[in-house]
């Protein structure tokens, strides 16, 4: 039950961050998102949450998650068989970044060598917090 309430606050801090990076880009431009720091590139441990759109669920305390640069775009790749999220456009505000497409909505934050992620896409839902 803790992890199922880690979840619901990683994806309401997702959402926040959304709000709060739509809102600081004041201008209309088709932007090819922020970068995101480079040593933020890399894999971090930690605990980690997925729940598939048929309602299967995946919990690993020892999880992890790796952020790679593709292009211009930035993949999110995930251990336990957790499908990755790729092809992401992040805007940042404050020190967090933020992405959403077609309903599907993803957040970082990114806290010296900590990482927290909360994402939704097609009724699947991501949870990550971790450090390097």
């Amino acid at each position: 039950m803790n992890q199922i309430k880690n979840l619901s606050i990683l994806f309401s801090f997702s959402l926040c961050v959304l709000l709060s990076a739509s809102c600081a880009r004041d201008d209309d431009s088709t932007s090819s998102g922020d970068e995101l720091p480079s040593e933020a590139l890399t894999t971090y441990t930690g605990a980690l949450t997925y729940t598939s759109s048929s309602g299967e669920i995946t919990i690993n305390q020892n999880g992890t998650a790796s952020i790679d640069l593709s292009g211009n775009d930035y993949d999110i790749d995930f251990s336990d068989g957790v499908p990755s999220i790729e092809g992401v456009i992040f805007v940042e505000s404050n020190g967090a970044y933020a992405a959403s497409d077609a309903g599907n909505v993803t957040g970082i934050a990114i806290d010296g060598d900590d990482l927290s992620i909360g994402s939704t896409s097609d009724g699947n839902t991501w949870a990550f917090n971790g450090s390097k």
